[in-house]
C-alpha cells in the first residue's frame, strides 16, 4: 500500500515580502512615469502602501456613473419617437 505524503507550503520569508513590496512600489512608479509625473512622493515606501489616483469627484470615474449601453439606445429611441410623433 503507498503512502500519501502531504506537502507543505513552504512559510513566506522576509525576501518573499520584501520582493512583492519593491515590485508594487516599480509598478506604481511606472503608472506614475507614464503619466507625466503627475503624483509626488517623498519616499518611494509610501507607493507600497496603497492607491496613486485621486478619488474626488472630479476626478473618478466609475462603471455607474454612466448609461449603460443598453439604456443610450432606450433613450434614443424614445427621443426619436418623440421626435416622429411631434412632426405628424
Amino acid at each position: 500500500m503507498r503512502k500519501i505524503v502531504k506537502l507543505q507550503i513552504s512559510e513566506r520569508t522576509n525576501g518573499y515580502y520584501r520582493y512583492q513590496r519593491k515590485k508594487h512600489i516599480n509598478r506604481k512608479k511606472r503608472i506614475i512615469h507614464k503619466m507625466n509625473d503627475y503624483w509626488y512622493y517623498k519616499y518611494e515606501g509610501k507607493l507600497s502602501k496603497g492607491k496613486i489616483h485621486c478619488s474626488c469627484w472630479m476626478c473618478r470615474r466609475k462603471s455607474y456613473d454612466e448609461r449603460s449601453r443598453k439604456d443610450k439606445v432606450r433613450l434614443n429611441d424614445m427621443k426619436q419617437q418623440l421626435k416622429d410623433v411631434n412632426f405628424d
